[in-house]
């Protein structure tokens, strides 16, 4: 999934299957792949926090740890064909206390179906609609006395003399 999801290669290619894939077999240039697809390991082969349920082929969902600073960001890429998928069980109770502890260590979980974003967070999900690679996400705390929420919007990067 990671060939299809991700765009390692290309990042125009986001949802489409990296041109190498033979998809009942796996990489066609497995020996001699680019070093960003050799370093490339999904979250759920190297966190056993994740269950058998992550299997991408399975959930089609593919998990990444992004790094934004001092913000730990754990994205997961979902499969275009299957939008909603994130939205069942197990993995939207799992997402929210994803969002929780998130949250409580400084960090985003944010849902990526093709180039259209969405922020878990505990109480609610933000659609941020379309966002480009370099658009950051940015969340305020609000408090009007009597409740607290979070505000979450998307910070486009400002061009040279922006």
């Amino acid at each position: 999934m990671c060939c299809k999801l991700l765009g390692l290669l290309d990042a125009s290619k986001v949802g489409q299957w990296c041109p190498h894939c033979l998809k009942s077999s796996g990489c066609g240039i497995y020996d001699s792949r680019p070093e960003v697809c050799r370093t490339f390991n999904c979250v759920w082969l190297t966190d056993a926090e994740f269950g058998d349920e992550w299997q991408p082929t399975r959930s089609k969902i593919v998990i990444c740890h992004v790094r934004y600073g001092e913000t730990r960001n754990l994205v997961f890429h979902v499969d275009p064909g299957w939008p909603l998928s994130w939205r069942k069980e197990p993995y939207y109770s799992q997402l929210k206390q994803f969002a929780r502890n998130g949250l409580e260590h400084n960090g985003i979980t944010t849902v990526n179906v093709g180039k259209r974003v969405f922020v878990v967070l505990p109480n609610k999900d933000v659609d941020l609609g379309i966002c480009n690679v370099d658009d950051q996400i940015s969340i305020k705390e609000i408090w009007d006395g009597a409740n607290r929420d979070l505000d979450v919007y998307k910070v486009p990067r400002q061009g040279p003399g922006g």
